[in-house]
């Protein structure tokens, strides 16, 4: 974007947060599309978002040019074993038709909870015994990878 801007002798206005979401976005379809593709050949993956834990670290390694910021990483290879589907959300509570449903919310986070509580508890020998509203309620609970906003104005993005 930096360079079809100098090219054509254009502002490069690429502090707007609008901008970062559309990368942010880009990013996830086109891995997902490597994703799709890899399943079609047989090779499980998986994204990785703790590369977004040593962003410095991530562009000195891949040489990455100013105004980049890594998103998310991706391992492929052949599974040694079976892998473990997560069980879905229930899709009533995902997909809503003409506006947005928020009173079957709690009832269908509910049920999900138990649905992946049993799934973790199995999965994990029961180290794990709570299901995803308990982990993201913990996730959201504290501020996470505080060091991005730093690291992206260090990029060259300053947020507007």
């Amino acid at each position: 974007m930096k360079m079809a801007s100098d090219i054509h002798g254009s502002a490069f206005e690429i502090n707007e947060v609008e901008n970062l979401i559309v990368g942010a976005v880009d990013t996830a379809l086109a891995a997902e599309n490597v994703l799709v593709a890899a399943r079609s050949f047989g090779l499980g993956g998986v994204m990785i978002g703790g590369i977004r834990n040593n962003p410095d670290e991530i562009v000195e390694l891949l040489k990455l040019p100013r105004y980049t910021i890594p998103i998310m990483g991706m391992c492929l290879g052949y599974p040694a074993e079976e892998p473990w589907q997560k069980p879905r959300m229930p899709q009533r509570i995902v997909v809503h038709e003409e506006v947005y449903h928020e009173d079957i919310l709690a009832e269908g986070l509910a049920e999900y909870e138990q649905i992946t509580s049993d799934y973790y508890t199995k999965r994990t020998n029961g180290k794990v015994n709570i299901g995803w509203t308990h982990q993201m309620a913990h996730y959201l609970s504290h501020p996470r990878r505080v060091h991005l906003k730093n690291f992206i104005e260090r990029q060259g993005i300053g947020l507007k």
